[in-house]
């Protein structure tokens, strides 16, 4: 169809499109006060933006908090363990010298760090200071964890999907399958600032493997991925936002909400904002 028609057609069906009804029941929850949406997707749909679904410029975003669920094991509270003392740190990574992996160039990961730090009064790692020895160890002691880095998603190999630790060819990285390996349970949030880091694979049974699938394997209750590769400026202005308005008395998801919305006023294009994607619990 000519992108009109396609226009026309998504503004008089697109309530149809996931089952009949959906535009009337959605407006029928709204209207009896309810403002959060979470999807419990299954195969392909666990990486589908249902945020970004409806007409052109009213996205569910607009009015749903919208958050993922990729298994239902995830609302049983025994999984979670005694929160941990140590609040917050943020991690940052710049790729702009030295870089002889050869990545992209990055430099707003370590700025985007000591934002956070400025904003919240957290400790934070950046430069030569982040090793994956400093990571795993920032992992097994705090509840609350943002990394801002390069990430690789192994589409034929998601046990290798990885965060980069070092921009020098042959240096750290952290691996999937090594995060399966750590003792999680007490970490409230993860938050990763990096490319594709809400993907995965799933497979027959449904199984989700990579990066998100280990940390809520290994016990993490919530997590924060992009679905796809986002500009620094925009990044930094998300999570920036994301930790503010967790320093008061809201929940993750609320907190979420309101980091897409302040986003959204800045970066109005769906590529930008719209690729911020929560998995797990919203408290």
């Amino acid at each position: 169809a000519a992108p009109d028609e396609a226009l026309n057609i998504l503004q008089a069906e697109h309530g149809d499109f996931f089952g009949g009804g959906l535009a009337e029941k959605l407006e029928e929850f709204r209207n009896a006060g309810k403002n959060h949406l979470c999807i419990c997707p299954h195969g392909p749909f666990h990486f589908f933006p249902f945020h970004l679904f409806g007409v052109e410029d009213h996205p569910l975003a607009q009015q749903w908090t919208i958050t993922y669920l990729p298994n239902l094991r995830l609302l049983d509270p025994s999984r979670i363990g005694t929160k941990r003392s140590n609040a917050l740190i943020a991690i940052g990574l710049d790729f702009a010298e030295d870089n002889s992996r050869g990545l992209s160039k990055l430099s707003g990961p370590q700025a985007e760090a000591e934002e956070i730090a400025h904003s919240t009064g957290c400790p934070f790692l950046t430069g030569p200071a982040v090793t994956r020895s400093a990571v795993v160890d920032a992992l097994q002691r705090y509840n609350r964890i943002h990394i801002a880095t390069h990430g690789d998603l192994e589409v034929s190999a998601p046990s290798f999907q990885c965060l980069y630790l070092s921009p020098h060819a042959g240096g750290d990285l952290l691996n999937a399958y090594e995060i399966l390996r750590l003792d999680l349970r007490g970490i409230d949030l993860v938050t990763l600032s990096a490319c594709e880091t809400a993907l995965g694979r799933f497979d027959l049974g449904d199984n989700l493997r990579g990066i998100p699938a280990s940390l809520l394997i290994a016990g993490v209750s919530t997590i924060v991925g992009t679905l796809w590769p986002v500009e620094t400026n925009t990044a930094q202005t998300f999570f920036t936002s994301l930790y503010s308005h967790l320093q008061g008395s809201v929940t993750k998801g609320e907190a979420f909400h309101a980091a897409q919305e302040d986003t959204r006023s800045q970066y109005h294009q769906y590529r930008d904002w719209g690729a911020f994607y929560l998995i797990g619990a919203i408290v």
